[in-house]
């Protein structure tokens, strides 16, 4: 049976095969369809007005303080956050001072901040070991040593007028590449107004 199907088949193409349709290939920097896509935070644009700057930056909680001087401004919510800080611990020294935990740095690069030469800093950090706490299944209390993610920090600062200013983009090590054209356009969106 199957030898008379495959007869009646050949006599109805008259024994003519059709070739395959195939898609042109891809140029060599045309993303694969089998990569994942890039993830963006959408950024919108925000006025932090304590710090006279015009930003992009994520949506989140905003909080604002001042410490010795030095005016920050943060987006402390969400899977990117981030940070501004004015006066004169607003520098990469600054920010080295206070990372916690484990740190890896990456040498500094030249970098742009404001319309103006800056300075670029990655600092890898694995926070220390802490305690946890959580209810077992019969309620009881149990403490159990716990870790941070392992965070990236980006730091570009510049000094404008007498005054440091510093933007940090804080992202998870392991989502920085996801978020990484986010990464470009955060820092390129700075500006300041004094």
């Amino acid at each position: 049976m199957r030898g008379l199907l495959l007869a009646i088949a050949l006599v109805a193409c008259n024994g003519r095969r059709e070739p395959t349709p195939t898609k042109p290939p891809l140029p060599a920097d045309a993303p694969s369809s089998k990569a994942p896509a890039m993830t963006t935070t959408l950024l919108r644009s925000v006025a932090i007005t304590v710090l006279d700057l015009d930003v992009l930056a994520p949506a989140g909680d905003l909080r604002e303080d001042t410490v010795d001087g030095t005016v920050s401004a943060r987006i402390v919510t969400g899977p990117v956050r981030v940070a501004f800080s004015k006066g004169p611990a607003a520098t990469l020294d600054g920010l080295r001072a206070t990372l916690p935990g484990q740190v890896t740095f990456e040498p500094e690069s030249d970098a742009t901040l404001c319309g103006q030469p800056a300075r670029r800093l990655v600092a890898n950090v694995v926070p220390p070991m802490g305690t946890g706490a959580r209810t077992d299944p019969d309620g009881h209390l149990v403490f159990e040593p716990g870790g941070g993610t392992p965070t990236t920090f980006v730091a570009v600062a510049t000094q404008r007028g007498g005054a440091w200013i510093r933007a940090v983009w804080i992202v998870a090590t392991v989502k920085r590449a996801e978020h990484r054209p986010d990464e470009d356009r955060f820092f390129a969106g700075v500006r300041c107004h004094t």
